[in-house]
């Protein structure tokens, strides 16, 4: 029975929205009713379902990762990230703009080149800085109101507070992002096992932020930023896929924050769109936090690398609601959104147990039968 109930609270958690009130209240009854399952005496002592760690085993399991050798190759901090979609939506012209901007600061410079003013209000308006140069979110003023600001072929640059502490900000940044990088992946590391790992780190180093959720909409509104996150280790969902999409961008692989609503819920939410090797993929870093009384606080798997028909079927987003790039219908006009190949699904029902590179193995534990199980992945 316990192995059954305990099956059945997971699922419970498959259409709770993260950015939603109900995202807390439902979070708390997983935990809650857990913890029930677990201390119940109407449970046979006999009765062998329950799964134990291996000894010495953290409850946490990272990807496995081998001690990095003096010799091998490592991450250095990518300061030209953009998406593909993104570049498509925005223009040629801000993208360069955007990184004559960031280029700019990184040099304690104040001013940079840009075409006109309306790229420069892309540029300096935050929705780019905070997906694709998070430091500069909270460090540099929003110039969109003040036109004055742009002359002749040149933005300047509006720092705040001094130049001299966002410059240390900005490399205290950059050695961040190359620290979670190079411990968690590998540069020859495959697209699949970059995405995973790095989900793995998401769900496993961050917590859902249920004080921001509840003053989103009164006083906080303004402090929801991919690097508020990213420096306190927990977010809501918009902050959360916006540090797995720009660790993703890092280190190589094609990824853009898409957003979604839910009609039951009449709540929206943000996860990521991943492309692996040419098909995308929706994968949700917020929903699959882990949880310490849901699967042994590993990382569930259920929320990686999922279908158009998963998110609507099961989490409650029709496609028809999907939006990229924080554009929402205009980028419909723009993209069809396709995440058809369902390659992945035997990973759907298990949580992670640990990743083989070498030999293109995931060993995963279902916990339908609570079965430890391997998962062969194409390189």
């Amino acid at each position: 029975m316990k192995k059954r109930l305990i099956a059945a609270v997971l699922i419970t958690a498959f259409s709770i929205t993260a950015c939603g009130k109900s995202t807390g209240e439902a979070l708390e009854e997983i935990i809650t009713a857990t913890e029930e399952i677990m201390e119940s005496d109407t449970v046979s002592e006999d009765e062998d379902v329950e799964i134990s760690l291996e000894e010495n085993e953290p409850a946490h399991a990272p990807a496995v990762m081998d001690d990095t050798k003096e010799d091998e190759a490592l991450y250095e901090f990518n300061p030209h990230v953009f998406s593909a979609r993104d570049a498509e939506l925005w223009g040629e012209e801000t993208k360069v703009a955007f990184f004559n901007f960031v280029d700019a600061i990184r040099n304690g410079e104040d001013t940079f080149e840009c075409p006109n003013e309306t790229v420069y209000y892309n540029v300096v308006g935050g929705r780019l800085i905070n997906y694709y140069f998070p430091v500069a979110s909270t460090l540099i003023k929003d110039g969109y109101y003040e036109s004055t600001k742009y002359d002749n072929g040149v933005g300047l640059i509006p720092y705040d507070p001094d130049k001299e502490s966002f410059l240390k900000e900005e490399k205290e940044f950059e050695e961040i992002i190359t620290d979670i990088l190079n411990d968690t992946v590998k540069p020859d590391y495959s697209e699949f096992e970059k995405a995973l790992a790095l989900y793995l780190y998401m769900t496993q180093n961050y917590t859902y932020d249920y004080d921001m959720y509840a003053e989103m909409y009164t006083t906080r509104g303004d402090e929801i930023l991919t690097y508020r996150a990213l420096k306190e280790n927990q977010g809501i969902c918009q902050e959360l896929s916006g540090v797995y999409n720009y660790l993703l961008l890092q280190c190589g692989v094609e990824s853009d924050v898409m957003t979604g609503d839910n009609p039951s819920l009449g709540e929206g939410h943000q996860w990521n769109y991943v492309n692996i090797g040419g098909t995308d993929y929706h994968i949700d870093p917020t929903f699959g936090l882990s949880l310490p009384y849901v699967c042994n606080g590993h990382t569930q798997l259920d929320f990686f690398l999922m279908t158009d028909e998963v998110r609507e079927n099961r989490d409650g987003f029709p496609a028809e609601s999907f939006g990229l790039c924080g554009r929402g219908d205009e980028s419909r006009e723009y993209f069809v959104f396709s995440a058809t190949d369902d390659s992945y699904a035997d990973l759907r029902w298990g949580y992670f147990l640990e990743m083989d590179t070498d030999n293109n193995i995931v060993t995963f534990c279902d916990y339908s039968d609570y079965e430890t199980k391997e998962f062969k992945y194409s390189a």
